[in-house]
C-alpha cells in the first residue's frame, strides 16, 4: 500500500464511473444495475485504464453485491427476498433511482432483481455467481452485503457463515484452476 491504501470511487451513472478513473484507483461497481449494464459501464472505463499515462486503476475490479446465502436457492429467495424488495422500494422513495442508469428497474419484483443484481441462492448458486462475475467481467473483489433491515438474525448467521465457510472456498479453487 505504498504510499497509501486503494481508493475506489463508487459510481452509478455513466459520467461518474469514467470519473472514476481520473480521481480514484478502482470503480467500486454498484450493487443496482443489471449485468448488460455493468458490462457497457466497463466499456467506458477500458480506453482509459489502458492509456500509456494511467499509472492507476490497474490491479483490481471491486463490486458491491448484495448477497444472500442458505441450504437451498428456495430458501434463500423466501428468507432475502422480501427484505430486498423492500429496499429497493426504500433505494426509489429516497431518489436512488434517480442516480442510476436504469431507474425504472427499481419497479422489478424480486425474482427479476437477484437475477442480475444480487448472489442470492444455495452455497452452489452463489459461488456459481461469484465466479460468473469474474469470468465475465473480471470482477475479482466482490463484497458480500448480507444484512438487510428486517432479515431473521438467525438465518443471517447461517448465511454468513456459509459464505466463509462454503462459498469463499469454492469460489477460490474454481478460479484458481
Amino acid at each position: 500500500q505504498e504510499p497509501r491504501p486503494p481508493i475506489w470511487i463508487g459510481a452509478n451513472k455513466d459520467y461518474g464511473v469514467k470519473r472514476s478513473v481520473e480521481i480514484g484507483d478502482a470503480w467500486l461497481i454498484n450493487p443496482h444495475e443489471a449485468n448488460d449494464t455493468i458490462s457497457r459501464q466497463l466499456g467506458l472505463i477500458r480506453d482509459a485504464k489502458s492509456a500509456p499515462d494511467s499509472t492507476r486503476f490497474q490491479n483490481c475490479q471491486p463490486a458491491f453485491k448484495n448477497a444472500f446465502v442458505a441450504d437451498t436457492d428456495k430458501r434463500a429467495f423466501e428468507t432475502f427476498g422480501p427484505h430486498m424488495e423492500e429496499m429497493f422500494d426504500w433505494y426509489k422513495q429516497a431518489g436512488q433511482h434517480k442516480a442510476t442508469e436504469t431507474p425504472s428497474d427499481f419497479d422489478l419484483e424480486f425474482n427479476e432483481l437477484q437475477d442480475q443484481r444480487a448472489l442470492v441462492g444455495s452455497v452452489d448458486t452463489v459461488a456459481d455467481q461469484a465466479v460468473y462475475l469474474y469470468e465475465e467481467f473480471g470482477i475479482d473483489c466482490i463484497i458480500f452485503s448480507m444484512h438487510f433491515p428486517g432479515v431473521d438474525q438467525d438465518a443471517l448467521h447461517e448465511s454468513i457463515r456459509l459464505a466463509g465457510e462454503e462459498v469463499v472456498p469454492q469460489v477460490r479453487e474454481r478460479i484458481e484452476t
